[in-house]
């Protein structure tokens, strides 16, 4: 996906819930300013969904990552930032078997043994985590 301006192109931007509602229900690609756990809800019914991209994640939490489980078709996963998320989000993304590439940096709740797993269970996916030490 090519970047121009800070903007994906090919990518719906999100900047609040009601552009949610504009999209159409076979929207592949997003592209989400300060995702939160309402704009996860919002997005859970978008079943052909493929790349969601974040810009800021700081305010997403567990119960809101818990309606990724719905994206069977998710390939690309970026939660860079997501402060507030646990390694309770692991039991949702090792659902996920089409996800390619998932950035988790900047998750500090994520624990060694968390992220250990994850890759463990995505073997043909690309996961970048910070580890703790």
């Amino acid at each position: 996906m090519a970047e121009f301006d800070g903007e994906l192109l090919g990518a719906n931007h999100i900047r609040d819930v009601s552009d949610i509602a504009r999209l159409p229900a076979t929207t592949e690609v997003v592209y989400v300013t300060d995702l939160d756990d309402e704009k996860m809800t919002a997005l859970a019914k978008f079943r052909d969904l493929r790349d969601l991209l974040t810009d800021g994640c700081d305010s997403l939490t567990d119960n809101g990552v818990a309606n990724i489980r719905r994206f069977e078709k998710l390939q690309t996963l970026d939660l860079e930032g997501a402060a507030n998320v646990s390694d309770t989000i692991v039991d949702h993304l090792v659902l996920l078997y089409n996800l390619k590439s998932l950035n988790l940096r900047g998750c500090s709740g994520i624990s060694r043994e968390a992220a250990w797993r994850l890759t463990s269970a995505l073997p043909g996916c690309e996961v970048d985590v910070d580890i703790p030490e």
